[in-house]
């Protein structure tokens, strides 16, 4: 019985790679792909493009940089024959599940990508595909509890993610300000440069002490007590559905809301996907839910 190849190397023409649908890797320095480019023209290619066959082109899964650097070689010296073709290793008939993993992976190992260009690959490799963050560290090396505080860091402000990537905020500090309100992390992020972890977590603990307001009826332990725990719930329910979940309570209404926030990504159709993801959460069966079928506004 004859077996399907599942992946060999070969040389392919540069123009039938395109970019992968999966690629984690969002900023490519423009330095240092002209510096591979040089080094690619001076020795070749080193280690190849990992790509999946797609019906009428290659799509990439691991080493778009190399990609984009041989094609600025090609455009630096265009004459160069050498240059035409890539070297790559093809992958046939992988799901989706396992093109992204293959991608996050060799992205990861090879320390490519930025902290938010990796916790936003775990977030996708979790909510589209039901994983749970134990599965999630399984597949890429990681630990559950790992997992679990980088996705916990997806509900931080950009500003404050930009913190952490240039090295001046601790990450121990971040995961301390994942329970404060976005738009006052990233003043806590400012003071906690420049403290130990200890000290960050006493700043906020006297900020949410600050904040649960004083009762005139010796209530006031409750209502604090109250306070952390809604902040507590917010926290499970964040992670539980991988996206900010907010809880507001009206003390003098006896009542409150809960709000789940939901993105739609630049392509489109994502953000739907996260709220099916959130729903089916919840129990919901949205297998008779026809998107076609709904009005666009």
């Amino acid at each position: 019985m004859e077996t399907k190849q599942k992946e060999k190397l070969q040389y392919i023409d540069l123009d039938r790679l395109k970019a992968g649908r999966f690629q984690p890797r969002k900023y490519f320095d423009k330095i240092a792909l002209l510096e591979l480019a040089q080094s690619i023209i001076s020795t070749g290619l080193i280690e190849p493009v990992i790509v999946v066959w797609k019906k009428h082109c290659y799509e990439i899964l691991a080493g778009e940089r190399r990609w984009r650097a041989h094609l600025l070689a090609l455009q630096i010296e265009p004459d160069n024959v050498e240059l035409d073709k890539i070297k790559c290793i093809v992958h046939f008939d992988l799901t989706p599940q396992e093109e992204l993993e293959i991608s996050l992976i060799e992205n990861i190992q090879r320390e490519d990508l930025t902290l938010v260009e990796e916790i936003d690959a775990l977030y996708l490799l979790k909510s589209k595909f039901g994983l749970t963050d134990k599965e999630v560290g399984l597949r890429i090396g990681k630990d559950r509890v790992t997992i679990c505080n980088m996705l916990r860091l997806r509900t931080l402000s950009q500003p404050v993610l930009e913190l952490i990537e240039s090295g001046k905020l601790d990450m121990g500090a971040a995961r301390t300000l994942v329970k404060v309100p976005q738009f006052e992390q990233y003043k806590f992020a400012i003071r906690a440069c420049n403290q130990s972890v200890r000290k960050t977590e006493k700043m906020i603990q006297e900020y949410f002490d600050k904040e649960a307001p004083l009762d005139k009826n010796n209530k006031e332990k409750y209502r604090v007590v109250l306070h952390r725990e809604l902040k507590a719930i917010e926290r499970l329910a964040s992670d539980y559905f991988s996206t900010p979940v907010v809880i507001e309570f009206n003390r003098k209404k006896s009542s409150g809301e809960v709000r789940i926030r939901f993105f739609e990504d630049k392509s489109g159709g994502e953000g739907v996907d996260q709220l099916l993801g959130i729903c089916e959460k919840f129990g919901l069966d949205m297998s008779t839910i026809s998107i076609e079928d709904e009005h666009t506004f």
